[in-house]
């Protein structure tokens, strides 16, 4: 039996359903050849959130927290992420144009939703909800794209999974 990384897999997942697409089929083989370094996250989405990202109306995604976790200061440019609906399977894939990290002693939310409001589509509820954040992951993201559902047991309450090579293997 061999060794494959949870990344190796899922990224073997995408080429099967994106194989023939223009922008993500020699994306993700240059990946896959190791031509191309770009780390591979899973992100939790929930709706209305999921649905204005796949429309491509949410093109900057925003993770605020108390404490300083992933994705803060994980994500860079070019990196992949897996859009997961909430208990459900990974349905898009979308990739990070840059990211940007408050802490947010420095830099108020109230500034980050003036900013980025018109593009993170969260509602005054959201903003209320996260009054408390010390940190903010602000993620712009490109190419968002659907495809037929990849399953992903994920049973921790995280809401973003940087995919170390280190971090999830199994065998099988």
């Amino acid at each position: 039996m061999g060794t494959v990384s949870r990344r190796e897999e899922l990224l073997q997942e995408l080429m099967t359903r994106l194989r023939s697409h223009n922008y993500w089929g020699p994306l993700i083989a240059e990946i896959l050849c190791s031509r191309l370094d770009s780390k591979l996250h899973v992100a939790i989405f929930s709706e209305p959130f999921l649905s204005f990202l796949k429309a491509g109306q949410k093109t900057v995604d925003t993770r605020l927290s108390s404490v300083r976790c992933a994705p803060y200061g994980y994500v860079s440019s070019g990196d992949l992420v897996l859009v997961k609906e909430n208990s459900g399977p990974i349905t898009a894939v979308t990739r990070v144009s840059y990211a940007e990290y408050f802490a947010t002693a420095h830099h108020s939310l109230d500034v980050i939703r003036a900013d980025y409001g018109t593009r993170i589509l969260a509602g005054d509820d959201f903003w209320r909800s996260k009054q408390n954040a010390r940190f903010a992951s602000v993620i712009h993201v490109e190419q968002t794209t659907g495809f037929a559902p990849i399953e992903f047991a994920k049973t921790d309450r995280r809401g973003w999974v940087a995919l170390d090579d280190d971090q999830l293997e199994f065998t099988f």
